[in-house]
């Protein structure tokens, strides 16, 4: 069932483990107490879904939307949520650290540049400002929007445009995607560069 749609769908108290709903538009979705084991939830847009008391154990939520979602009582053991978004809206379990969890907080341009900006820096210790600059550079997706973005001498990424503009999971997306490159082609130089970084 990837990429459907079945968003608003009501699938409370189901049992779906193993589901493949991958990039899947399940906006304000209903799986209330549902068991979701194992289900592939990758890039899947979940915002303000209702997952109450779901159980995720060792699903897939890699870079998926959850953006305004509820997941109280939800069990997320083993669950995979690196690159996941949230915002202040999304409600997590008692106790859940969606940072440690790998999870992105959905910012405004200036906030995610700061955090970009603190792999820069770790970057200068092992590459330098010339070699962090180029390989950021080389490294960039071929986007429009990310052409706003420039990184200077000092190996900073900078925007001359509104940084409080809100950021979308889509400009996520390509921000992820462009330090996805940058790892791989520093690890080519350096082993275990992100591991390091």
């Amino acid at each position: 069932m990837t990429e459907s749609s079945l968003n608003n769908a009501e699938l409370d108290k189901e049992h779906l483990s193993g589901i493949n709903l991958s990039k899947a538009n399940l906006a304000q979705a209903n799986f209330n107490q549902s068991i979701l084991n194992q289900a592939n939830f990758s890039e899947a847009c979940l915002e303000k879904a209702c997952l109450i008391g779901a159980v995720l154990i060792e699903a897939n939520l890699t870079k998926a939307n959850l953006s305004g979602a509820n997941l109280l009582r939800a069990n997320l053991s083993n669950a995979n949520l690196k690159g996941a978004i949230y915002d202040s809206e999304t409600i997590f379990p008692a106790d859940f650290d969606p940072a440690r969890r790998g999870m992105l907080n959905q910012c405004n341009v200036e906030e995610l540049l700061a955090e970009f900006n603190r792999f820069c820096k770790c970057s200068n210790k092992y590459l330098g400002n010339t070699m962090t600059a180029k390989y950021f550079n080389s490294s960039r997706p071929d986007c429009n929007w990310l052409k706003q973005f420039t990184i200077n001498s000092s190996g900073q990424v900078i925007c001359e445009k509104n940084l409080v503009e809100p950021v979308t999971s889509e400009h996520i997306k390509f921000f992820q995607q462009w330090l996805d490159n940058f790892f791989k082609s520093c690890s080519l130089i350096i082993r275990g560069f992100e591991r390091l970084i």
